[in-house]
């Protein structure tokens, strides 16, 4: 279960037994004896929970709005239609967490430690109505976060992203974002957004509330933004590369501007490899291979691109 939804709802439990404490101050009972046992137990929970660290996937769903009768139930429909929008954004995040971890672990001849299992619904949450979804596999605990985890972490940053205020954090949000990603992303809002439904998610230790404000938002951003992306080649020297950062600079031959931007995880294998051997790649001339990115919205285009692998450049001839 989310450690976070689970600390709140403890949280809340706390806070009730408190305030009947306090009203029962001026007398004694068994029942004074039943709620301090209680408490006692509640906050061992809490810190428990605190210092929990689990590294499998793990998130709660909580919806309101018209889809939702209290705390009672939920339109089956919508129910149906959200998770799997989902699921479908998880999938494609996972795709990308997979690929780059596939890469590290191919550069070291090392293998995935952990293979992830399906997100599963393990409860149902109250509060408003809500999924409990968790991680099921029979393996041990794995040592480290697992890609459904990690693709979790994503998109709920993701998620945050599109439906800050910040206009700013929108755009570094998008600049970052896959297209399969953004497909899936655009889908869940415009679902969310027809039912006039609104949104709290909790992952391991955060906790994320999209009101109709946040979601409206998202989707005037979203519904009006397209992503393209298409295959580039050019001829040039590799100026420099930012490991750390991830980025890199290229001079094309014949044009006076310099593409920057993002490198991709062939390139950062290849990159890692050249390290180890002494082989100099940088102001060699070279057939780069790109991934163009053009981000549209009604008001501006913005283009970037991610360097993905060299290839001698001969071949370019």
């Amino acid at each position: 279960m989310a450690s976070k939804f689970e600390i709140d709802m403890l949280s809340a439990e706390l806070g009730k037994i408190d305030i009947l404490l306090q009203r029962q101050s001026d007398s004694f009972s068994l029942s004074d004896l039943s709620l301090k046992k209680r408490k006692i137990e509640v906050e061992k929970q809490i810190q428990e929970l605190i210092n929990h660290r689990s590294n499998i996937g793990e998130v709660a769903l909580l919806f309101n709005g018209d889809p939702v009768t209290g705390s009672y139930g939920i339109n089956a429909d919508f129910a149906s239609d959200i998770l799997a929008k989902f699921n479908r954004m998880i999938d494609t995040t996972m795709e990308l967490v997979t690929r780059s971890r596939n890469v590290k672990h191919s550069a070291t001849d090392a293998t995935l430690e952990h293979i992830p299992s399906n997100l599963c619904i393990t409860s149902i949450a109250h509060g408003s109505f809500g999924f409990l979804m968790e991680e099921i596999d029979t393996k041990p605990m794995p040592l480290f976060a697992t890609p459904i985890k990690e693709a979790i972490e994503k998109s709920a940053d993701i998620l945050d992203g599109v439906t800050s205020q910040d206009d700013e954090r929108f755009d570094e949000i998008v600049q970052d974002i896959d297209h399969a990603v953004f497909s899936a992303l655009k889908q869940f809002i415009k679902t969310l957004h027809k039912h006039n439904s609104r949104l709290k998610l909790y992952e391991a230790h955060r906790s994320f509330d999209f009101d109709n404000y946040a979601i409206t938002r998202a989707y005037n951003r979203t519904d009006q933004s397209e992503v393209d992306e298409t295959e580039v080649r050019k001829v040039g020297r590799l100026i420099g590369v930012l490991p750390i950062e991830k980025k890199f600079e290229f001079q094309p031959d014949g044009e006076e501007e310099l593409i920057s931007g993002k490198i991709g995880s062939r390139f950062s294998e290849a990159y890692i490899h050249s390290l180890d051997t002494n082989e100099k790649i940088i102001n060699k001339k070279w057939l780069a291979h790109f991934t163009k990115k053009t981000f549209k919205t009604v008001q501006k285009e913005r283009i970037t691109y991610r360097l993905e692998w060299l290839e001698d450049a001969a071949k370019g001839d």
